[in-house]
């Protein structure tokens, strides 16, 4: 009887040793998804805040074009209104960005375990 009982015990712990295997690369490729997502918001605020400057320079060289032919009315001018225009929608695009990864943190730190399944 001691004899059939080994092999169920064998069994046994085969099977928590490939259940415990599991639950470690699922947390490990979590953890890589999550890692993932930040990174690629990081990049994408990083590129959107190398826009602003660019956008700036821009701006201040219509402004200072149309200051030489005599312009005073910068408001006015379609392509001002344009670039300002771009430049809110830049700015917005980085507040939108840094909220989400504020919330991939919080998920993270609020479930690390299943926060990448969200």
């Amino acid at each position: 009887m001691a004899e059939q009982e080994k092999p169920k015990e064998e069994k046994t712990r085969r099977d928590n040793f490939w259940e415990s295997m599991g639950k470690t690369f699922h947390t490990a490729a979590t953890g890589a998804q999550r890692y993932t997502r930040l990174v690629q918001k990081k990049i994408d605020l990083a590129t959107t805040q190398r826009k602003i400057p660019a956008v700036h320079g821009e701006l201040g060289k219509l402004i200072d074009d149309l200051h030489a032919q005599g312009e005073t009315r910068f408001l006015e001018n379609t392509e001002v209104v344009e670039l300002l225009g771009k430049l809110d929608h830049l700015r917005q695009t980085v507040a939108t960005i840094e909220k989400e990864m504020e919330e991939v943190k919080k998920k993270e730190s609020a479930n690390p375990e299943d926060a990448s399944t969200h």
